[in-house]
């Protein structure tokens, strides 16, 4: 029984006849009101389509060219347009393995692949996007570096790019021609090598926001020759509002486990996990009953499913609102000069910096981590020996993706107090690497001792990384040391 809870594609109910300018021309002037705040519609660049709603969405409209003319339609609220299979998706199983991902890439990979299961758009790409306009982390199931610093380039070359219309405009863009145009636009040569593949279809963004607040954008390739109804519309706002909330609550699940947060605050963290997932399951049960039913599914039954989807929903947003632990304006770079300046002062030793990476590209979570590595090696360096030097190496190992660094010092411990590599604070170090996928090593000689961790990078900003890898950062930038 997988057949969708609506068929139904209504009509448009009204029209309106909107000048390129954006003023009314003729039609139903009552629509042409509701459809903005503003004296004049914002039409779209081009020849797109842009489709928007009242934040209830009880009215959808869609703008598109018409002759020498715009045409804006209004449809009535197609209704619930997701199957039952796809609900079943949120069964606790599936819901808590995506969203206990321990890194933003591996959630985004899960979320975009449900994503195309149930929309029908190819080529998912999740961008976040700050209230500046700046990209901060993008990705999806095949994205490369290569092909972010190529989009990058190609929006720095005033290229219309309509995923930053969309996120301007906090409305879903469409444009049949996306593919056609950028082949003959120069100025999307940086992105031509993504367009000599054949690809073909009708672009879509669509704006990802908490509440009211907008996030990032969700783009993907329609390639069906299925009519885009405002129900279909619907339906993927509807699975982009769930991946925007999954994947605001994974990386609240991440800020849980990190260490170092007051008590009190990750026990409140973890109830409010807990209540999630008890409300998950419930549902998945809810959901699992009426699959295996025969009849149709009754008026009562779509409530409760609907009063179920509506609690599991405000406990995600009650996790995801809560405010972050404060770590100020501190970079990690900062930071860790801060905690060489202290070894000196309190042992005269000297802390060397000899890095391939720029610390500023972690996460904030990760960056967390890897000073707090840092700040125990030298705890452990000035404990049990005296070290005239220490040298902390890091690298970005381009196969793995691994952060490869190594803490040495040339300290010489007496025999009694050489570190075992089982003291408390080599614990915690190390569950915190292995929660990551991460190894820790200790290697202790007459000659000094050697810290290695092999760990998963986690990066705040896939952009930054694609830049690099395209040599496009400032020479001032690339001949920073620490």
């Amino acid at each position: 029984m997988d057949q969708p809870m609506t068929d139904r594609a209504p009509a448009p109910f009204s029209w309106a006849r909107v000048h390129p300018d954006g003023r009314f021309v003729d039609g139903d002037r009552r629509l042409f009101d509701l459809a903005t705040a503003r004296r004049s519609v914002l039409v779209p660049s081009g020849g797109r389509h842009a489709w928007d709603s009242t934040p209830d969405r009880d009215l959808i409209w869609r703008i598109g060219p018409s002759g020498t003319h715009w045409l804006l339609e209004g449809f009535p609220d197609p209704g619930p347009v997701l199957t039952w299979t796809e609900l079943q998706r949120t069964d606790a199983a599936h819901f808590l393995s995506v969203t206990g991902s321990t890194t933003m890439d591996g959630t985004v990979r899960d979320l975009a692949a449900d994503f195309v299961e149930a929309s029908g758009l190819a080529d998912p790409l999740v961008i976040l996007i700050d209230s500046t306009g700046d990209p901060t982390f993008a990705g999806g199931q095949s994205i490369s570096h290569r092909a972010l610093a190529a989009m990058e380039r190609t929006r720095r070359n005033g290229a219309p790019m309509i995923i930053w219309e969309a996120f301007d405009e906090r409305r879903m863009i469409i444009d049949p021609d996306w593919f056609a145009v950028a082949r003959r636009d120069e100025r999307f040569a940086p992105v031509g090598a993504l367009l000599a593949d054949g690809r073909e279809g009708a672009y879509v963004a669509i704006p990802l926001a908490v509440g009211r607040r907008v996030i990032g954008v969700l783009s993907g390739i329609w390639t069906r020759s299925e009519q885009l109804d405002a129900a279909r519309v619907v339906r993927w706002w509807t699975l982009a509002d769930r991946l925007t909330l999954a994947l605001r609550y994974s990386d609240a699940n991440r800020r849980t486990r990190a260490h170092g947060a007051e008590a009190a605050w990750a026990k409140l963290r973890d109830d409010l996990h807990a209540t999630v997932a008890q409300d998950v399951f419930v549902l998945s049960l809810e959901v699992a009953r009426l699959t295996a039913g025969t009849g149709p599914v009754s008026p009562a039954d779509m409530a409760t499913t609907k009063t179920l989807t509506e609690r599991l929903v405000s406990g995600i947003r009650a996790v995801i609102a809560s405010p972050d632990e404060d770590t100020g304006d501190v970079g990690p770079a900062e930071r860790l000069r801060e905690l060489a300046e202290d070894v000196h002062f309190r042992s005269t030793a000297h802390v060397h910096f000899d890095r391939e990476i720029d610390w500023d590209l972690l996460s904030s979570a990760f960056a967390d981590d890897v000073v707090r590595i840092v700040a125990e090696a030298f705890r452990n360096a000035l404990k049990h020996a005296h070290p005239t030097t220490i040298t902390v190496s890091a690298t970005l190992e381009s196969s793995t993706r691994n952060l490869r660094l190594v803490v040495a010092d040339d300290g010489r411990p007496p025999a009694a107090t050489v570190p075992s590599g089982t003291g408390a604070g080599l614990d915690l170090l190390r569950r915190i690497i292995e929660e990551r996928g991460g190894v820790l090593t200790l290697d202790v000689s007459s000659a000094g001792a050697t810290l290695t961790v092999v760990v998963p990078a986690e990066l705040k900003s896939e952009w930054a990384v694609a830049q690099q890898a395209l040599d496009e950062r400032s020479p001032e930038q690339s001949d920073t040391r620490q």
